[in-house]
């Protein structure tokens, strides 16, 4: 009888914790935190900037070129629309992949239309710049 209650209790915590990390993993819009630094990264000539989530508003800046914009989070999608800066009038769509822990998809250049493929990758807790960028 006692060994069955410890395996039940076992049980039980084992799958308390692995909801706890489905739920953590499945919020993409729980990591957009106000004030977290992100870098956008075009995949097709390895561009990139930091883009910083403002403090509040659905608003971000970028590190590079004056570039500022908006965003919406519709569950697992972003949507990115540059609306200030050199890169005025570029878009971005990405989903959050669970399995990378970031985000990814595609943008448009605001002259032409030209897709591009895009990652949104979050940087450490107090992190403002990319060495790579």
């Amino acid at each position: 009888m006692r060994r069955l209650l410890l395996m039940t209790g076992g049980v039980a915590m084992v799958a308390s914790l692995a909801l706890a990390g489905v739920a953590n993993a499945a919020t993409p819009s729980l990591r957009l935190k106000p004030s977290s630094n992100w870098t956008q990264t075009n995949l097709s000539n390895n561009g990139c900037e930091v883009v910083t989530i403002a403090a509040s508003g659905d608003t971000f800046t970028a590190d590079k070129r004056d570039d500022s914009g908006t965003f919406t989070v519709s569950g697992k999608i972003i949507t990115l629309t540059w609306t200030a800066g050199l890169d005025q009038g570029q878009t971005l769509k990405a989903h959050w992949s669970h399995k990378d822990t970031e985000y990814r998809g595609n943008g448009r250049y605001a002259t032409g239309g030209q897709k591009w493929h895009t990652t949104l990758v979050q940087l450490l807790p107090g992190q403002t710049k990319n060495p790579k960028c």
